[in-house]
């Protein structure tokens, strides 16, 4: 395989009856020269559990992790099949992936502790399929991936729960979300939409200073509205309910 050669998720769009579009998702490698060629892994992107799945389910994320596993083990691993990968190449990629230090990373890549557990989820779910259907092939057993350990519920019921045979850690780091802007800017804005754009100002005030959700504010109308009232209080015997 040349080293530009990677797989890659190809999405496929059609319509069924009703006219409902439908979206599903295959696994190809993406040849130097532009070329596709389709593999069947797709067949295994997915839980080996869930019996029942919704039709619209495209398998979301999964692909997307499982892609990168497979770039990892046969471009950086250097794996001829994926019947030679190993539980050190599996345990390998999912800790540089916990870290953002996968080959293909960057200073500016992170990932929440969320994001990192799919991402084990899906592996783990697709080797299972795998190794379900290579046994005689497949360098590696379930086995030797999976261990049980006691798990306590709610109610003090202890049971056991199938986990990864190794540990997997993350950095922890997570993107900024600017939420809030200055004091001084907001005044900047408040200022001018009460001049220019007074059409907005009860909706720019309910939102900034009583709390309300966008959406929210949108359906606050006049109690004479033709379309109702936007918020009706409950009260009864003097006391809101609702």
């Amino acid at each position: 395989m040349s080293k530009n050669e990677h797989f890659a998720v190809y999405k496929h769009k059609f319509i069924i009856k009703n006219n409902k579009l439908v979206s599903r998702q295959f696994i190809v490698l993406k040849h130097e020269d532009g070329t596709l060629q389709f593999t069947d892994f797709h067949r295994y992107v997915k839980s080996p559990v869930l019996m029942v799945r919704k039709y619209t389910d495209d398998g979301n994320s999964r692909f997307s992790f499982t892609v990168q596993l497979l770039n990892y083990a046969f471009f950086y691993a250097e794996i001829e099949k994926l019947d030679d990968i190993t539980v050190e190449i599996i345990d390998d990629f999912l800790n540089a992936y916990g870290m953002c230090e996968l080959p293909w990373d960057d200073d500016n890549t992170k990932r929440t502790e969320g994001t990192v557990k799919r991402c084990v989820r899906t592996i783990m779910d697709f080797m299972e399929l795998f190794i379900d259907e290579r046994k005689k092939e497949c360098h590696i057993k379930k086995d030797d991936l999976f261990k049980f350990v006691n798990k306590r519920d709610k109610h003090g019921k202890v049971s056991k729960v199938k986990v990864p045979a190794f540990d997997v850690i993350y950095t922890g780091n997570k993107k900024a979300i600017f939420r809030d802007i200055p004091n001084s800017a907001f005044q900047i804005l408040f200022n001018h939409i009460a001049t220019n754009h007074q059409e907005l100002l009860g909706l720019i005030i309910l939102s900034a200073f009583a709390g309300l959700r966008p959406s929210e504010a949108c359906n606050v109308r006049r109690t004479d509205s033709p379309l109702g009232p936007g918020i009706i209080f409950d009260i009864v015997d003097g006391y809101l309910k609702n």
